[in-house]
């Protein structure tokens, strides 16, 4: 009952944060998984049909992947609060770029640009007729990946351009999540012209930067690094780098995590 209905999961979300923590993190695994397949249930129809996640990633691989305080490592480490967290960015991201008309239900290919080890786009694999494609700089992910999550194609990147096993208009939807904020300033512009080739015209690309709150987070003296680049930029350089490659559609600033942005191809 409560994934049909948006408020009612909110105060569920609320309700479980009272709870122990161990019982917490159970309580958010089941909610946000049955709140994303009953979403693409709704969307898809018979195309779609649930696929169990699988083994989340070791914990030596978790730590790569992001700035983390302290007392979240053990979190995100853990199998059912690694889960929770990619069912529910997985479907923030399908519900913000749904607002702005994408369709999933005719969509034909996605990519996740610095998929980790597949945590969000393994859990679309249950769409059929879906080419799923996953690609990041990390080789030590990647490798993990294709052992451990099968249906989806993955491949190791550059930290310059091209994707050389994608072509011209290949991808309906482009994701990137807490990618851009490890970037190198001077490779974001022929990152994102990269992107715009490999999207289909009218393709959408949705991505997280890091937003003020985010900044203070991550300068914080507690974080652990990733042992990447942490870039820090302004709205108005986000805006400017990418709106005469795109329509700029939404810049979405969040109070608890990074900020939102959507772009699609003209």
């Amino acid at each position: 009952m409560l994934a049909h209905f948006p408020q009612a999961a909110q105060v569920a979300e609320v309700f479980i944060l009272w709870l122990p923590r161990r019982r917490q993190l159970r309580a958010q695994h089941l909610l946000r998984r049955v709140r994303l397949r009953r979403y693409l249930g709704r969307r898809l129809g018979g195309r779609y049909t649930p696929v169990d996640a699988g083994p989340p990633a070791p914990p030596e691989l978790v730590v790569q992947t992001s700035l983390l305080r302290e007392r979240e490592i053990e979190q995100k480490a853990d199998p059912e609060g690694y889960f929770a967290g990619g069912y529910l960015g997985t479907l923030m991201l399908l519900e913000t770029v749904e607002r702005f008309g994408f369709d999933l239900s005719s969509a034909q290919a996605v990519l996740d640009f610095g998929c980790g080890a597949a945590k969000n786009i393994r859990l679309l694999r249950g769409v059929r007729d879906l080419r799923l494609v996953g690609t990041d700089v990390n080789s030590a992910q990647i490798e993990w990946a294709r052992r451990h999550v099968p249906g989806v194609e993955f491949h190791v990147n550059e930290l310059e351009p091209p994707l050389r096993f994608a072509e011209d208009d290949t991808f309906d939807l482009v994701t990137a999540a807490s990618v851009f904020t490890h970037i190198p300033v001077h490779l974001q512009r022929p990152w994102l012209e990269e992107i715009r080739r490999i999207l289909r015209p009218g393709g959408y690309f949705v991505c997280t930067v890091a937003g003020a709150h985010h900044i203070h987070i991550q300068l914080s003296y507690a974080t652990k690094a990733a042992g990447s680049w942490d870039v820090f930029q302004t709205r108005e350089e986000v805006l400017g780098s990418c709106d005469s490659m795109f329509e700029v559609l939404d810049y979405s600033a969040s109070e608890s995590t990074q900020d939102t942005l959507v772009l699609r191809k003209q």
